[in-house]
């Protein structure tokens, strides 16, 4: 049985408060069985048995709901229905809009209006082309598809992250990247400079709308910024080393340390060499500092 959702702000609204008893049965009879992009045909056979109204009353209606209920060679379009249901934002990339968008379609030639609803979409028959890739277009479209299922989604990446697979976890959100181009910037930000895991986290995080206030980027550039910030850094970089200027210039300490480190990830010192030069190090600390 189908739902449709209804809001209570409507009988404070003035255009509703106007409405005679019989015009607001209408209202909601056609909000209760148009479909899911608010198109219905007209039956008022049908409807008078439903709502013990004669068609004359039912055409009175209607035309005291006028542009809420436009009539067309036996078809009622409610151009607020889509809205009210909450699926304003109609996106190729939500499953559960095709099929609105299918109808709209259906019905162009008879309702023009329906364009305005069509035209955010790229419909290439309105003259216009689809959104480029990492466009806002694009990217708020995957926004809403992982919003759907967004605890799966989020599961499925965490377990992709947990396991190094970075790349995956981003196309699991549409976040769409040249794997190429993402191999390029791994091999020049290694996991001993960058925490990769804590920035694809906050990559899928981002993308899955969890994140407000951020400008939309693409994907590559994006990373790449994240890359050259501070931000997922492990170590302080240099100043001109082609990683950005720190906040802070980095100690003798903190350079010495980061080098036992890279040497020991590179596996060019042993767990106990590492040991032994981590103790020595800490030795000469307050010297150093």
């Amino acid at each position: 049985m189908p739902r449709r959702d209804t809001t209570t702000e409507k009988w404070d609204e003035k255009w509703f408060r106007q409405l005679s008893v019989n015009a607001k049965l209408m209202y909601f009879f056609l909000q209760e069985n148009c479909d899911i992009a608010g198109f219905i045909k007209v039956d008022f056979e049908v409807w008078s048995v439903k709502t013990k109204m004669s068609e004359e009353v039912m055409l009175d209606s209607l035309k005291e709901l006028g542009a809420d209920a436009m009539t067309r060679k036996e078809v009622i379009w409610l151009p607020n229905f889509i809205e009210s249901q909450r699926n304003g934002k109609l996106s190729v990339r939500n499953n559960c809009h095709l099929g609105i968008i299918k109808r709209l379609k259906e019905q162009k030639s008879l309702f023009p209006e329906v364009k305005t609803l069509l035209r955010p979409l790229g419909d290439p028959s309105e003259g216009l082309v689809r959104p480029k890739r990492g466009s806002r277009e694009e990217v708020m479209g995957n926004v809403v598809m992982c919003k759907n299922n967004k605890k799966g989604v989020r599961d499925k990446t965490d377990t992709m992250i947990a396991n190094g697979e970075y790349f995956e976890a981003l196309d699991a959100v549409g976040c769409r990247m040249d794997y190429e181009e993402f191999m390029r910037l791994r091999q020049a930000f290694p996991d001993t400079d960058i925490n990769w895991a804590e920035m694809i986290e906050d990559a899928v995080t981002f993308y899955l709308g969890d994140v407000t206030g951020k400008g939309v980027r693409s994907p590559a550039n994006w990373i790449k910024s994240m890359c050259k910030s501070t931000k997922f850094m492990r170590k302080k970089p240099m100043t001109g080393n082609g990683l950005g200027k720190p906040s802070l210039k980095a100690t003798e300490y903190d350079l010495e340390k980061n080098r036992i480190t890279r040497e020991w990830d590179e596996g060019k010192i042993s767990d106990d060499e590492m040991r032994e030069k981590m103790k020595q190090l800490e030795a000469r600390k307050a010297v150093l500092k």
